[in-house]
């Protein structure tokens, strides 16, 4: 759609470098009443530049996007309605509740669209916040705490900076890289006051989420009248300028669905996080709400915190070109106004036109110098609704393509909503890739000859990394810098600190990394959690598991960096994994070990050598009280003795106790088990249809998370923890001491269950 801009000042440049960001705006022409000004932002953005808005509104834009100076929004705005143009404009609409509803009036008079900044609530942020307070993370909420502050603090501390070369250095690149060439209207912004400014960003999204505001309470005083700044144009500047307005509003709002919120909105002072929502069973906080991309924290108390996954919407996936930047897209809206009037209908993913009156009210209320408003005149009915989470098939790219890569990519080859774009062999070897993909009858896929390759293809949406363990860690993070989500082979990391690495790069970003084994959503396992929780066998006091798993040297086509690694490393997840599900984190473990069987000869005759402990026994204490016996028997280089010791997991209750054989297997036999007499019984369990070994059950449920937004199951802080014991057991192998694991974590307690 052929679009016009009104006005050249400062915001005009964050919408003109947005506005490439959207595939269906097309930009054709400018005018500001500075004829400078209008010359220079044509000039830069390739349009024509009109010298009166007459002629631009006489032109053959279909919508004009109107970003004058608040005090000119009504009469700017109200003229290309009546030119029979659509509508988007910079908040807020109007300077008063009766000139708003007039502009309302008018534009459904012509039958045009009107709609308005800010649009953050389309942001990925915003969405996830919500997907989050759909699913019940949190319980009900009650209370919103949130911050609408832009503290001058940290612009006095540019202004310090400014005066050194290196920031003069700096200020010249900021333009360069399309800065804007214009002053920051801050006396403007001032004088109108940062209620107006700032207090729609969180009213937007509150009044949306839990109904119109029935209530105000709010102060508001002025704090500092003389105000230091910084000029963003040529050279740093300081400049000051006095104002009368407010700087400072304190409110409290009640809204429809019994939620109070508490506002701070002030250019003085300001806290932090942004925007924190407080329900029954926990919280949840963005730190910088004018981020389209930040962190969703939940927190559950006691140090349980964990990032919720980031929704992406189909609705702004879609279309991208490939400049999008997502810290704050701005004309964001204005793609949603244009994909609204294709569809000949008001968008219901903004603001209805009652909500953006409903919100001039409340902020005209808190502008006030002071207020206790008992009943709002103004409400609305039709609130926005989610934006639709995208449901394309995940694209899948394969790194690894070693023995368990064939079997991962024979389960996802015939899986609903995913397909495998490719493999990359780590050996440099695009033959090895080619093979597997041969083998998995996947020959439409296609061969990366890198990682990079792989990561730049924007058909990759999650990255299958089947790579050796020392590896794990490295691609994991390189492809969420590279913005994927990640299923990893276990475990995550090789190292807590590795593993930590790999979490604060997740939540940098806001992806999904989902870590195997997935084998605790098998039947077997899921009968056995449902169990306990039910209460069939009490409650579960302790833990036995013994995995014994030998000649791995007569099968495996590279065994030396899984005997480098260790067996136990590699195969005590599956036990951990379930065990850490019922009775959720460990707090402390003692272990010892030893190596029984130095020297191996694999299938094809290679002498190996092991170092690491090949007999481990460890005891965990989990902050519930159970306990649990690890052995991990890996030593014995003859097959029969493995088979008369089958791998086992007893969970022993105090009412009743559970067998596991094997605990690896999906699909495993569960029995219940006299301890004393070792007598066993059929357990009676609903549904046996998964294959016993099923590698990639975990991966199938991270692309259904993906499209769906849920959290997946194969939680990322449930791996760090996972790793966390596993990096415990070395140490307590090495020391002959107890480690405690929140002494080295922080975290108190979490539950996966």
């Amino acid at each position: 759609m052929k679009v016009g801009v009104i006005g050249a000042g400062f915001a005009s440049y964050l919408y003109g470098g947005t506005f490439g960001n959207h595939k269906k705006i097309e930009i054709t022409g400018i005018f500001d009443t500075d004829a400078s000004r209008r010359h220079a932002w044509a000039e830069r953005y390739g349009v024509t530049a009109h010298d009166s808005l007459e002629r631009l509104l006489d032109s053959d834009v279909e919508l004009v996007v109107n970003v004058t100076n608040p005090r000119a929004h009504f009469t700017t705005t109200r003229e290309a309605l009546i030119r029979g143009k659509h509508v988007y404009t910079e908040k807020p609409l109007a300077k008063t509740v009766r000139d708003a509803r007039e502009l309302v009036h008018l534009a459904r008079d012509k039958g045009v669209h009107l709609s308005g900044a800010p649009c953050s609530l389309l942001g990925d942020t915003a969405q996830t916040l919500w997907h989050a307070i759909r699913s019940g993370v949190i319980g009900k909420v009650h209370t919103a705490v949130v911050s609408a502050s832009e503290q001058m603090d940290s612009v006095r501390a540019m202004v310090a900076a400014a005066t050194s070369l290196e920031s003069d250095g700096a200020f010249r690149l900021y333009h360069e890289r399309g800065g804007p060439p214009v002053d920051w209207p801050f006396p403007d912004e001032s004088d109108v006051g940062c209620a107006y400014e700032h207090i729609a960003y969180p009213l937007k999204w509150l009044t949306s989420w839990f109904g119109p505001v029935t209530r105000v309470s709010s102060y508001s005083s002025l704090r500092r009248p003389t105000k230091q700044y910084l000029a963003f144009y040529g050279s740093p500047a300081l400049r000051t300028h006095t104002t009368r307005t407010p700087d400072l509003y304190v409110s409290c709002l009640s809204l429809r669905d019994d939620v109070e919120v508490v506002m701070l909105n002030s250019v003085v002072v300001g806290m932090g996080p942004e925007f924190q929502l407080f329900g029954d069973d926990g919280s949840l906080s963005v730190e910088k709400q004018w981020n389209y991309s930040d962190v969703v924290w939940v927190n559950h108390g006691m140090g349980r915190r964990y990032v919720y996954p980031h929704v992406r919407s189909s609705a702004f996936r879609i279309g991208y070109a490939a400049n999008y930047e997502p810290k704050m897209d701005y004309a964001r809206g204005v793609a949603d106004l244009i994909e609204a009037i294709g569809q000949g209908r008001p968008s219901p993913f903004s603001c209805s036109l009652e909500q953006e009156i409903h919100i001039q009210e409340v902020t005209d209320f808190i502008a006030a110098t002071s207020v206790d408003a008992d009943v709002m005149r103004t409400s609305f009915s039709e609130a926005p609704i989610p934006l639709p989470i995208s449901t394309q098939p995940v694209g899948i790219g394969v790194v690894g393509c070693g023995d368990v890569a064939e079997t991962y990519l024979k389960e996802l080859s015939g899986a609903e909503g995913c397909y495998v774009v490719g493999a990359v062999s780590l050996t440099a070897d695009p033959s090895r890739a080619q093979a597997l993909l041969q083998r998995a009858e996947l020959g439409g896929a296609e061969v990366f000859t890198s990682l990079d390759e792989l990561l730049r293809d924007e058909r990759v949406h999650m990255v299958l990394n089947l790579s050796s363990p020392n590896n794990h860690a490295v691609i994991t993070k390189q492809s969420l810098e590279a913005g994927k989500h990640v299923f990893s082979e276990k475990p995550l990391a090789c190292t807590l600190v590795d593993a930590r690495a790999v979490e604060a790069a997740a939540q940098l970003r806001g992806l999904r990394v989902g870590v195997a084994p997935g084998s605790f959503l098998g039947d077997s396992q899921q009968a056995i959690i449902k169990a306990v929780a039910e209460g069939m066998l009490g409650q579960v006091r302790h833990v036995v598991a013994n995995l014994n798993h030998g000649c791995i040297e007569l099968w495996h086509p590279n065994p030396q960096p899984i005997l480098d690694f260790g067996i136990y490393a590699d195969v005590a997840p599956y036990a951990l994994a379930l065990v850490t599900k019922v009775l959720g984190s460990v707090l402390r473990v003692s272990a010892s070990g030893e190596v029984r069987t130095p020297k191996r000869r694999a299938a094809n005759g290679q002498e190996l050598s092991v170092t690491t402990p090949d007999a481990v026994r460890a005891h965990l204490t989990f902050f519930s009280g159970a306990t649990m016996e690890l052995n991990v028997d890996s030593w014995s280089t003859d097959p029969k003795w493995y088979r008369e010791r089958p791998s086992s997991l007893e969970l022993r209750g105090t009412k009743r106790a559970l067998r596991l054989t094997p605990p690896l297997a999906a699909n495993g036999l569960v029995q219940w088990v006299d301890v004393e007499s070792g007598k066993t019984a059929p357990f009676e369990r609903a549904g046996q249809s998964r294959p016993a070994f099923q590698l990639a059950l975990g991966a199938l449920e991270m692309k259904d998370s993906i499209r769906s937004g849920a959290l997946p199951a194969c939680r990322l802080d449930h791996a760090v923890h996972v790793v966390d014991i596993l990096d415990a057991i070395g140490e307590s192998m090495v020391s002959g001491e107890a480690i405690f694991l929140h002494e080295r974590t922080g975290v108190v307690h979490s539950s996966w269950v």
